[in-house]
């Protein structure tokens, strides 16, 4: 199960919000991360940014196509 809490913690100390992830994303809305945060959604595209940014993966709980792979 994807750990919201602790991926809300880091992205708080690094200074992320879910707007300033939908901007970089260039999404027209929050949806789609806040429900891909919220484990309700494996939007792949979110779930790479934050890789990217260097969110740990064990807080992701990454779907298997995604597990070792950082784009």
């Amino acid at each position: 199960m994807r750990n919201t809490t602790e991926i809300r913690v880091w992205m708080m100390r690094n200074g992320h919000t879910v707007d300033s992830l939908r901007l970089a994303l260039g999404h027209a809305n929050h949806t789609p991360v806040s429900l891909t945060i919220s484990g309700k959604n494996n939007v792949r595209t979110v779930l790479r940014h934050l890789l990217n940014l260097g969110c740990p993966p064990e807080y992701l709980y990454l779907p298997t196509d995604m597990t070792g792979r950082v784009e």
